[in-house]
């Protein structure tokens, strides 16, 4: 087989409501996860061994990658470790942003090499690897838009069209996921939503066009990602840059996941170039939203 590469798309989390601490360890949460057209690219060819090239490097050993880890767990699941393959990954998600790149790149490691190997898998026989290999790994296989509940391993796909340019905003942080939510849960009691995310994000695109700018009418200030208020006393860049996101008129911006990420949602490209240049110098990406996951 010749070569062939994959896009491996990050995400955005449309609100973000952490509930209890699980028995497991994990917490529940309540959240809409979208891809964006902000990609990192997997390429696989056919080779006698695993061998992962990142470009550029995000672990200190290939090993280490999820990519790597989702590859061997696949050969082992399938029982053909002979079977190798060379797979090159190009990076442009930034690393702990709360975009989950390494996520998506495990998701994408899987459908390629279930192509490479011709394996055969159903989406559902791989999504069940997914989950052993991280929460939001089954995401990526069950998107592009879609309601994530448990410990953000439970992938309900949603049909939803997603109208909004999304402005995605790096600061130089990195924020530990562990951290953040150790974070979390020394803040005072949280309340629990009202009504689903889903359920929000819903109301908010039957109500798009009339109520885009009328943000308490549509409905935007129902959408809270419960890091956003946590994390913000301890690191005033994120409020800064939200700020500035709403002052260059975003109908709404938080961050992505656990962050460091903050995005912005827009009307149009050109509005959101326009905010891209106010919040120089910041690293920013100019995303739509993928109404399917495109693939090469």
């Amino acid at each position: 087989m010749d070569s062939f590469t994959l896009l491996s798309p990050a995400k955005i989390n449309l609100g973000l409501h952490v509930g209890r601490l699980r028995d497991d360890g994990y917490h529940d949460i309540d959240s809409v996860f979208v891809a964006v057209s902000l990609c990192d690219e997997l390429t696989f060819s056919e080779a006698n061994l695993l061998d992962l090239v990142c470009q550029p490097p995000v672990t200190n050993t290939p090993t280490d990658n999820l990519v790597y880890k989702a590859a061997a767990l696949l050969q082992e699941f399938a029982g053909c470790t002979g079977k190798g393959a060379k797979i090159v990954l190009t990076k442009r998600i930034p690393h702990g942003a709360g975009l989950g790149g390494g996520s998506s790149n495990a998701a994408t490691a899987l459908l390629g090499l279930n192509r490479l190997w011709n394996l055969d898998y159903t989406p559902d026989e791989l999504t069940q690897l997914a989950r052993r290999l991280g929460s939001d790994v089954p995401f990526f296989l069950n998107g592009p838009v879609a309601h994530v509940t448990g410990r953000g391993d439970v992938v309900r796909t949603l049909p939803l069209d997603i109208p909004w340019t999304v402005l995605v905003v790096t600061p130089d942080l990195h924020i530990s996921t562990p951290w953040a939510y150790q974070q979390i849960d020394a803040f005072p009691q949280r309340n629990p939503p009202s009504e689903s995310t889903a359920s929000i994000v819903s109301h908010l695109l039957d109500n798009y066009a009339l109520d885009a700018n009328d943000l308490n009418k549509g409905g935007y200030n129902k959408l809270v990602n419960d890091f956003h208020s946590c994390l913000a006393t301890q690191l005033p860049e994120i409020p800064t840059i939200t700020r500035r996101l709403h002052d260059a008129g975003a109908l709404y911006a938080s961050l992505s996941g656990s962050g460091s990420a903050v995005f912005g949602l827009f009307t149009s490209v050109e509005t959101a170039t326009t905010a891209a240049s106010a919040l120089s110098p910041y690293q920013t990406y100019i995303c739509a939203p993928m109404n399917s996951v495109e693939q090469t």
